[in-house]
């Protein structure tokens, strides 16, 4: 099986890691968070944080920019939403779990993927959510 990364333009992409993985008919998508494509790569590895207006965002704005950058790189991939199959959604306080469903909702509002939802210690820069898919790429 061949095995190609996968790099969206619209979408900041860390040098340290891969984007996102095809595989098959298959994308695997790094997990992704609320920074824009605005930031720069050395404000985020030297944590420059005032650079980086995420940090002004609320949990609800985090959440809804992390799923429409999600949804960015599988549409540039050619695929979709509706062909996720599995996600895993770090949450940096579970108490943001009731919001988190219902941001996750307006992006699967019929059939959702398998999920898991942890609450984890720290994200990276101290975000408050971060999301990562898997989907089918239909006819490849």
């Amino acid at each position: 099986m061949e095995r190609k990364i996968f790099r969206s333009p619209k979408v900041v992409d860390f040098p340290a890691f891969s984007q996102a993985v095809i595989a098959g008919n298959f994308i695997f998508l790094s997990g992704q968070c609320a920074i824009g494509k605005e930031a720069s790569i050395e404000d985020i590895r030297d944590h420059k944080l005032e650079n980086i207006p995420v940090k002004e965002m609320n949990f609800r704005e985090q959440a809804e920019m992390c799923l429409r950058n999600v949804k960015t790189i599988l549409e540039d991939a050619g695929t979709s939403m509706e062909n996720v199959v599995r996600t895993r959604v770090y949450l940096a306080n579970m108490d943001d779990y009731d919001e988190m469903c219902k941001v996750y909702g307006k992006f699967f509002p019929k059939n959702p993927p398998a999920r898991c939802t942890v609450e984890v210690s720290r994200l990276v820069l101290d975000l408050l959510i971060e999301v990562e898919v898997t989907a089918i790429i239909p006819d490849r």
